[in-house]
């Protein structure tokens, strides 16, 4: 395989290793925003299903839990759209470099959506932090729960 065409396939891989880690990651994310939704809807049951004389501080920690849940929800959403976004981007790059020798534009637009890929993932990872930094708000308001009844 000649030099130049070599480089070539190279360069396309690189944006398919891109999006192979995208996918890893949205596949964590996605679970993960399963599973607080699944979360939400068991509280809200929970919640219509008390009656009016049950303990205010059970009634108060679900609606406490379910707002923290639904803003941990916001985020992972947030998130995935991003690392959508990103696998997109990647898919363009890629198809840039395929494009990069038909002129010298391409390796610019080849570069800068690179660049915006790599910073839509690292904006998706502050997302995903910012919410395992509410998850621990949630366990700490059960637990708070817990501490009252005590």
């Amino acid at each position: 395989m000649p030099g130049g065409l070599l480089s070539l396939v190279q360069a396309m891989v690189t944006p398919a290793v891109m999006i192979s880690a995208c996918g890893l990651l949205l596949l964590s994310v996605s679970n993960k925003l399963g599973r607080i939704v699944d979360r939400i809807r068991e509280l809200n049951s929970e919640d219509r299903g008390l009656s009016p004389d049950v303990d205010s501080v059970r009634r108060l920690s679900i609606r406490n839990q379910i707002d923290l849940l639904l803003r941990r929800s916001l985020l992972l959403r947030n998130a995935c759209g991003l690392l959508y976004l990103a696998v997109a981007v990647f898919a363009l790059t890629s198809l840039g470099v395929g494009l990069s020798q038909l002129g010298r534009v391409f390796d610019v637009l080849m570069l800068v959506l690179f660049v915006i890929g790599l910073a839509t993932v690292v904006w998706a990872g502050i997302l995903a932090y910012l919410e395992i930094r509410l998850s621990h708000r949630a366990v700490t308001e059960e637990i708070k729960e817990l501490r009252l009844h005590d």
